[in-house]
């Protein structure tokens, strides 16, 4: 969208029109910005919700430097990074963003319960129970309505009491 704002501005110079290509110019600066603090994360996590995973990783690729992104964008693009990963069965790197994803702050009550309910389940799956519990202890401290966040915490708290 920058380039094109870009490129019509340029063709607006060519024509004499300095002032409109002014607007356009800045307009395309201000998308190209915008890009790098926001870039397309938001997206990519509603298309993972609709289960267009090749869509979202279109969109993540899109992102130029996820360390420039404003904390709440950059904790998401862990999370769909860690999603991706975990379905194509990469569970050592989704288990990495997904720590990053919770560092970072910025995650809604709702995802960050659901972050560490995937983390508890990675580490039940290495038989390491002591730190699915610290993770299941961690999501007791937020408050959820969600009940499809009940539900899994229900499953988890089964699992680890299981073992």
């Amino acid at each position: 969208m920058a380039f094109l704002l870009l490129i019509i501005s340029i063709i607006l110079v060519a024509l004499g029109e300095v002032e409109g290509s002014a607007y356009l110019f800045i307009a395309s600066l201000i998308v190209l910005v915008a890009h790098f603090f926001f870039g397309e994360v938001i997206a990519a996590y509603k298309n993972l919700g609709l289960r267009k995973f090749d869509k979202a990783e279109r969109l993540l690729d899109s992102t130029f430097s996820p360390g420039l992104l404003f904390k709440m964008h950059r904790s998401y693009y862990y999370l769909s990074r860690s999603i991706l990963c975990s379905k194509n069965g990469d569970y050592i790197l989704s288990e990495e963003y997904l720590k990053q994803s919770t560092e970072t702050g910025g995650l809604r009550d709702r995802d960050k319960v659901m972050a560490w309910i995937n983390l508890a389940y990675l580490f039940l799956s290495k038989g390491q129970v002591a730190k699915a519990k610290v993770f299941f202890k961690y999501t007791q401290s937020v408050v959820v309505k969600d009940l499809r966040v009940k539900s899994e915490l229900e499953k988890l708290e089964k699992a680890i009491h299981s073992r």
